[in-house]
């Protein structure tokens, strides 16, 4: 009797790299959006203090979204959780470019908050379950991935400011950036951890196993 790992791995490594791809985009976004805040802060003509207010509700809320993400991708699996939750990010940052204001800003900032934290979450299960598919480590350099798009982020940020672009243009940027990889995620299949085992032609019978999920 013979089994075969046959849980399609070309799905599988797709999947990782568009999840590389969301991941340090996502990171070079809000890094860049960041320093775009310098710009922000001159047409809104709102305090450091009151922006750091404003700050923390999105970083309490992310806290939040990545302590209840796994529960998420538990129940509706990491690619329904990337594509419910990157539409968040995009749309906060439209939100943003169109209707500048300090409540504007509030808001978008829960929206942020309530995105990042649940993608963030679902693109690490994506890398967990290929790892434990193809027995290799790879979170190491996914983790690292982060740090290094956020430098990359930062000194884009400085630069389109330095050549003239403000806030706005640069959430538009942000925009065209994300929605392209969302309508791959939409059109893309991302297997979950376990075996497939596949019918087995043998010389005297046919023996049949059923799909076992880890």
């Amino acid at each position: 009797m013979h089994t075969r790992r046959l849980y399609l791995y070309g799905q599988h490594d797709w999947a990782v790299v568009l999840t590389f791809l969301m991941y340090i985009q996502t990171a070079i976004v809000f890094s860049a959006i960041a320093v775009a805040w310098i710009d922000l802060l001159k047409v809104l003509s709102i305090s450091y203090t009151l922006l750091g207010v404003i700050s923390v509700i999105g970083a309490g809320l992310s806290m939040v979204s990545m302590m209840i993400g796994g529960s998420l991708v538990s129940h509706f699996g990491a690619r329904r959780t990337m594509i419910a939750s990157a539409p968040i990010l995009f749309l906060s940052h439209t939100t943003l470019a169109l209707f500048p204001s300090t409540l504007t800003l509030i808001i978008v900032n829960i929206g942020w908050g309530i995105g990042f934290g649940a993608l963030i979450v679902a693109c690490t299960a994506v890398v967990i379950d290929w790892e434990r598919e193809r027995r290799k480590r790879i979170i190491d350099p996914f983790q690292a991935s982060w740090n290094i798009a956020s430098i990359v982020g930062a000194l884009l940020g400085g630069w389109l400011l330095s050549i003239g672009w403000d806030f706005k243009q640069i959430m538009w940027l942000a925009v065209g950036t994300s929605v392209p990889l969302w309508i791959f995620l939409l059109f893309s299949s991302i297997p979950g951890s376990g075996i497939v085992e596949e019918r087995v032609i043998h010389s005297s019978h046919y023996a049949s196993y059923d799909s076992i999920a880890v």
